[in-house]
């Protein structure tokens, strides 16, 4: 039954992925967002480093500071997107996929802002004393009323992917890379028993809120993006011979002539673009989500920041990844390498062979990649679920509330016993991923002289709070005036 189910979404919804216009729509846009704010990737990349270390608020009063919502937003990037994600990549559409997921990060990080200053320009302070926002709110504030219908159905899309599908995947992942690397059956007692301490761990964090979830995301994140990076530069120190050799790969598949002729061009690039979003998320509009819950003097501040999580999830954490599995590849042999279509599988082998208990490391750094990713997809998702029901009293809410977490509890409990269909479960995600995609990019596209706006006044204004009237806009904004 749930494989005529799966089978059934994957026949339905494969045009979403696959078609032209989501493939090239995601660099076009990024490009053109870039060339309009004379690529702000760049010029305020310095900007961005420097908000994202700054870990409290600047105003003292409301939301959760710059670095803690940025955790959330990494720690949803960082995830095992990156290592069992990129090798999938790779399996698919050759080591080229790479140079694409670099050439696409690079100008999607302006996507990333702009998403970011629209929830920062549009959010709205909830019951709890938190800012909220992201697409929803943006396309129904910043559009009007008639186009109320789109910001509902991106809500409804981002529970069905984010709250369902995703955490069923990350949770696969972990117990995937447990059995490789310890040889622990999921159906044994201990199987059972660690995917019961990460479901009760799941449900002591998502029923704490945003709140909690930025704490702890904020502990995580940082020590496991530094631990994952140390240890791959490690194997890169040892194997520094290796760089000009990984790099001729990388580029050599993206460019060969067989790959432009034969069609291995467009597998690698369509298979780096969906790779590389389903890892960074730009433009799906969920850091949006999370950006908007910073208190900062300036939506710009909050772009800038998006724009390195970015950066560190694709041009460090998956061109990590990619480093390693190469290396192996080169090392063993492509046949001895990869022996399924399990990236999380092959990316085990890959650590194995290259560094001493490589596999078992590899195990711990994907529970927390995949751990904090359940935890910043739970985030977005009750975000949705509260958008939906903002104009419900409290009690319904938080029955909504209520019912959603104990959806995503489930979800991790059977996500490892979907294994079988994670080949189509990845298939399903970049449908779904498309799916908030176009919602998104046409809020971007509609507002993008509000984000422009925007820009201008910090360029002309960089260390004054900013408020509504200081743009020719009507935002109907509280929380900025």
């Amino acid at each position: 039954m749930f494989e005529i189910i799966i089978n059934f979404l994957n026949d339905s919804l494969s045009f979403l992925a696959t078609n032209p216009f989501y493939i090239y729509g995601i660099p076009i846009v990024a490009v053109y967002l870039s060339y309009k704010m004379n690529f702000v990737q760049f010029m305020y990349f310095k900007l961005g480093w420097k908000k994202l270390l700054n870990n409290s608020t600047d105003n003292k009063s409301e939301g959760i500071s710059s670095f803690k919502s940025a955790a959330i937003s990494v720690g949803g990037r960082v995830g095992s997107g990156n290592i069992a994600g990129v090798t999938f990549a790779m399996i698919i559409g050759g080591p080229g996929a790479i140079f694409w997921m670099w050439v696409v990060a690079l100008f999607v990080m302006a996507t990333a802002f702009s998403e970011t200053v629209l929830g920062q320009l549009y959010k709205e302070k909830n019951s709890d004393h938190i800012y909220v926002g992201g697409p929803s709110y943006y396309i129904r504030k910043g559009l009007g009323s008639k186009y109320k219908l789109i910001a509902v159905f991106y809500s409804l899309a981002m529970i069905l992917s984010f709250g369902t599908v995703f955490i069923s995947m990350h949770t696969d992942v972990i117990t995937s890379s447990v059995y490789q690397a310890f040889g622990i059956d999921l159906n044994s007692t201990i199987g059972i028993s660690i995917l019961i301490i990460i479901a009760g761990l799941v449900a002591y964090s998502v029923f704490g809120g945003m709140k909690k979830i930025s704490t702890i995301s904020g502990i995580i994140v940082p020590i496991m993006t530094i631990g994952y990076l140390i240890m791959v530069g490690i194997i890169v120190i040892f194997n520094i011979s290796f760089i000009p050799t990984f790099f001729q790969i990388v580029i050599s598949n993206a460019f060969t002539s067989q790959a432009l002729i034969g069609g291995g061009f467009f597998l690698a690039f369509s298979n780096g673009v969906r790779r590389g979003i389903f890892s960074n998320e730009a433009g799906q509009g969920s850091g949006a989500i999370a950006g908007a819950s910073a208190d900062v003097m300036h939506p710009v501040e909050q772009g800038a920041v998006q724009m390195i999580t970015v950066f560190i999830d694709t041009i460090l954490i998956c061109s990590a990844t990619a480093f390693v599995v190469i290396l192996a590849g080169y090392d063993l042999g492509y046949n001895n390498l990869v022996v399924s279509n399990d990236g999380a599988q092959i990316a085990t082998i890959a650590f194995d062979a290259v560094f001493i208990q490589g596999g078992k490391l590899l195990s711990i750094f994907l529970f927390f990649f995949a751990f904090s990713s359940i935890l910043s997809v739970a985030v977005y998702g009750q975000q949705s679920v509260k958008y939906l029901f903002q104009n419900k009293s409290k009690v319904v809410v938080k029955g909504a509330i209520t019912f959603y977490n104990l959806i995503v509890i489930m979800m991790v409990l059977i996500g490892p016993f979907l294994a079988i269909y994670l080949g189509q479960l990845f298939t399903i995600s970049d449908n779904l991923s498309a799916l908030l995609f176009y919602f998104n990019i046409f809020g971007l596209i509609m507002l993008r002289k509000n984000i422009f706006a925007v820009l201008k006044d910090y360029q002309d204004n960089p260390n004054r709070q900013f408020k509504s009237e200081y743009i020719d806009l009507d935002i109907n904004n509280n929380a900025w005036k």
